[in-house]
């Protein structure tokens, strides 16, 4: 990308933020009009449901890793089990933090498992199921929300209409990449442009595995997306593997629902799950279809609105938005960041850290 470009990108994240922080700061207007009350509610708030949220999002990365680890049994490959779950913990940070269409955390699934092993072509298959099965059990959850609160007599328009186009957007992806992967060249198009945000990445950490083997050379674009089409050719014969992955992502939204519901408990509010559920799904319809990086403010504005107009006092519902969001985004960014640098700068066995200098680029190009 020319510098040019480089900027024009730069600056689109930019007004998207101020965009996200505008939204926040309408929300933290509202949170100062009704500061007495959720004053109130925090002195009243219970520990031991707060605890008890905490270890329930932690357990959500423990599940990611055994989505990881049946993906990878298809395969015949063995990962240790604290290496996925730092995976499944890298993914989702990096996914928050990194607008790069998911591709941040599949080249950290990459360059993680190049010391196993494990070529690039079925770590990228293993990291793009692993988004699959999450949008597909995803939109599970939301139509049993949408049921229950239409038997609720809770259901709105809104609900309805961000469900649907979020249902669209995504279908109508899934269905040009599947049109796509069957004609080569038009592939290998769309795998470029897919792995463009990786180029950054591999720019300013410049992976080495011990071989010497660069980045560059693994993302190789010609190579991958042959090696990518046969690999995906491989996925009809998963059989319980794919089923036992897919029953692991269902239970990854379930622990963030649950987790939810023990955040009411902890403000001393009892919901019923079909609210707690609503609220969930559709702040995370609306932070995906905002297209603001890692939603900043529409996820925490919109769950909180959402709350409030399913019949929940602003004051929990705010609590309980801030908390979760906090508990899922905000605070595992200084573990992320750490985790980032250990694995980039510390060359654990299998990467080494090292500049990329315009001459090596060209040697590898």
């Amino acid at each position: 990308m020319d510098n040019g470009g480089l900027w024009k990108s730069k600056g689109k994240k930019l007004i998207l933020l101020l965009i996200g922080w505008g939204i926040f700061g309408v929300l933290m207007i509202f949170f100062i009009r009704e500061l007495p009350e959720i004053y109130k509610t925090l002195r009243q708030a219970r520990p031991s449901w707060l605890l008890a949220a905490v270890v329930i999002q932690v357990g959500t990365y423990w599940v990611g890793a055994y989505i990881f680890e049946n993906l990878l049994k298809f395969f015949g490959h063995h990962v240790p089990f604290k290496v996925l779950f730092r995976q499944s913990f890298m993914t989702s940070y990096l996914n928050q933090n990194i607008p790069s269409w998911g591709m941040a955390g599949i080249a950290f699934i990459i360059f993680d498992m190049k010391k196993y092993n494990i070529p690039a072509a079925k770590s990228m298959t293993v990291g793009i199921m692993f988004y699959a099965l999450t949008f597909f059990t995803f939109f599970l959850v939301l139509t049993a929300s949408l049921v229950d609160l239409f038997f609720a007599n809770q259901l709105t328009s809104i609900h309805v209409l961000a469900s649907i186009f979020a249902f669209l957007f995504v279908v109508g992806i899934s269905l040009f990449l599947v049109f796509t992967f069957f004609n080569r060249d038009k592939f290998k198009k769309i795998l470029s442009f897919i792995l463009r945000p990786v180029d950054g990445i591999i720019k300013r950490f410049g992976a080495r595995s011990q071989n010497g083997e660069s980045a560059r050379s693994v993302l190789q674009t010609e190579v991958l997306s042959h090696e990518l089409q046969e690999t995906f050719r491989m996925l009809p014969r998963a059989g319980k593997y794919m089923w036992v992955a897919t029953g692991w992502s269902l239970a990854a939204h379930l622990l963030d629902i649950l987790s939810i519901y023990f955040l009411f408990l902890a403000f001393n509010f009892n919901a019923s799950l079909g609210i707690v559920v609503g609220g969930f799904v559709l702040a995370s319809v609306f932070g995906f279809v905002s297209f603001i990086p890692s939603a900043v403010g529409v996820f925490e504005t919109s769950m909180s609105l959402v709350y409030t107009s399913l019949g929940i006092p602003f004051n929990v519902s705010v609590l309980v938005s801030l908390a979760f969001r906090s508990l899922a985004f905000w605070l595992p960014i200084p573990l992320g960041v750490w985790v980032y640098k250990h694995i980039f700068h510390s060359a654990p066995p299998g990467l080494a850290e090292f500049k990329t200098s315009n001459s090596s680029q060209e040697r590898v190009q």
